[in-house]
């Protein structure tokens, strides 16, 4: 079983680390579709700079973008990334080897641990989007 798309059969190396298994490629970024395309590299390069650059004209202050990242960010980075990382290996953990997930699957507490996770990440995307909107509606 393979976790690379046909075309990169080639040019992927499949790394196996305990029971872990990560996918390298070995071709550098500059040989991806959107450096390979003039037209879209530049586009999409040029679209980000003007989002910013509209985005910091339109902004009153700094203390008003400030805000805006600190009301999102802060449920992000506390609540939203760990839990959806903690699933994330879960799954691939589980699914990594059957005498693994057999000897896993003994643990009493990890379906608890998995639907803590899951109400922890729900609740905080609703957090941080009343928070969002709190922050926007302060303006």
């Amino acid at each position: 079983e393979t976790f690379c798309p046909p075309r990169q059969r080639e040019e992927a190396m499949v790394v196996v680390i305990g029971e872990r298994t990560s996918l390298l490629r070995d071709e550098p970024i500059t040989q991806d579709e959107v450096f390979q395309n003039p037209y879209w590299h530049y586009g999409s390069t040029l679209f980000i700079v003007l989002a910013c650059f509209v985005g910091a004209v339109a902004a009153p202050g700094v203390a008003i973008v400030w805000s805006i990242c600190g009301s999102f960010l802060a449920f992000l980075i506390s609540f939203i990334l760990p839990s959806a990382c903690y699933l994330k290996i879960g799954d691939d953990g589980a699914t990594s080897s059957s005498s693994s997930s057999s000897s896993r699957s003994g643990c009493a507490g990890e379906w608890l641990w998995r639907w803590f996770s899951i109400v922890l990440l729900i609740g905080s995307v609703i957090g941080a989007v009343v928070c969002m909107r709190q922050t926007v509606m302060k303006l």
